[in-house]
């Protein structure tokens, strides 16, 4: 092991980025590697995918329950009077069945699509975990003896158990954020064209509410993460105390 300055401070600084509160996401892109950072912007494009897939099936499904509703709907509107020439169905019940089993076709091949994304959205997530926590380990492992008489082995290893956490807490909701706000910004569009009027101040007065909510939870979520983390640490001092009393 070194004792010189720069290893020192490479692990003060890794340290504190896994200090009392845990990385954001731009420290935690800046921490990735080249592969991971590919794989990572792969991965927000495949979820970005899913989540028009995700609004496409909504979009299928409003004509076909006005189908049932009135049949002769099918027959008022261009596009779905070219659809019923096009499958040759002779009548408008069998027009009505073809659709039904297309829906249950793209359903499928949808919820496999979505398997898939989620799949590799948690490998994805816990490849990073362990290469973050190898990472972490590695630079305490080689940092120098001055750096561990000055540090708390209860800290070290709850910075090592953050790096674990931290893709859960920032990662895995960023990746079901920007699915579920494809599949609302598709939603809003559609209304937007139906009715632009009605939709803009549904709009305006849900963003109201969602704004005084998020400001109000913001800051008790803020002063939990910190709990929890002065909590975990005291809990492994506590383990590490106990056990070598035993000793």
């Amino acid at each position: 092991m070194t004792d010189s300055p720069a290893a020192a401070a490479s692990a003060e600084e890794t340290a504190s980025g896994f200090g009392a509160h845990a990385l954001p996401l731009i420290r935690l892109w800046g921490m990735m590697d080249e592969a991971h950072r590919k794989r990572g912007l792969v991965l927000l494009s495949f979820v970005a995918l899913a989540g028009l897939v995700e609004s496409l099936g909504l979009g299928l499904l409003l004509p076909f329950v006005g189908f049932l509703q009135d049949p002769g709907l099918i027959h008022r509107q261009k596009v779905f009077q070219a659809a019923y020439d096009l499958l040759g169905c002779g009548s408008e019940r069998g027009f009505i069945l073809a659709c039904g089993v297309g829906l249950l076709v793209f359903y499928a091949g949808k919820n496999v699509v979505l398997y898939l994304v989620q799949k590799a959205q948690f490998r994805f997530i816990y490849d990073l975990q362990i290469e973050l926590a190898d990472r972490l380990l590695q630079v305490y492992i080689y940092a120098p003896y001055p750096f561990h008489l000055g540090s708390n082995s209860a800290k070290l290893q709850n910075n090592v158990l953050e790096a674990l956490n931290c893709c859960n807490l920032y990662l895995a909701p960023l990746l079901t954020l920007i699915s579920e706000t494809t599949v609302a910004a598709s939603i809003v569009a559609f209304m937007l064209y139906l009715n632009p009027v009605s939709t803009l101040a549904a709009l305006a007065a849900t963003g109201g509410v969602s704004a005084v909510l998020v400001r109000y939870y913001r800051r008790s979520l803020k002063a939990s993460d910190h709990d929890r983390h002065i909590f975990t640490e005291g809990m492994i001092r506590s383990m590490q105390e106990a056990l070598g009393g035993v000793k």
